[in-house]
């Protein structure tokens, strides 16, 4: 499983580790960095069968994660295919 904009809690919670045994959070400052970003693709390359979770809500700041790290989201885009979507949004239940 990869982990594209966490929640990073998942390799712990599923006993898993990401394609290529080494995980750094989905943060600007690693997408600036012309090799993590090839080792990530490398990583997915050499896994294919990976199962690869996005979180497009993911922020850091005012820098939106699909726009920040859009070399990796665009190999993603490219060689996966969506197969579910799961979409929680806030309802305000008042008590009683």
């Amino acid at each position: 499983m990869y982990l594209f904009g966490g929640p990073d809690q998942l390799y712990f919670l599923t006993n898993t580790l990401p394609p290529g045994g080494f995980y750094l959070p989905s943060l600007p400052w690693y997408h600036a960095n012309q090799d993590w970003v090839d080792r990530q693709i490398a990583a997915l390359e050499n896994h294919p069968q990976a199962l690869v979770v996005i979180n497009r809500e993911s922020r850091v700041g005012d820098q939106d994660l699909l726009n920040y790290s859009r070399r990796l989201g665009q190999y993603i885009h490219t060689y996966y295919q969506l197969e579910e979507s799961v979409l929680w949004t806030y309802i305000d239940v008042a008590p009683g």
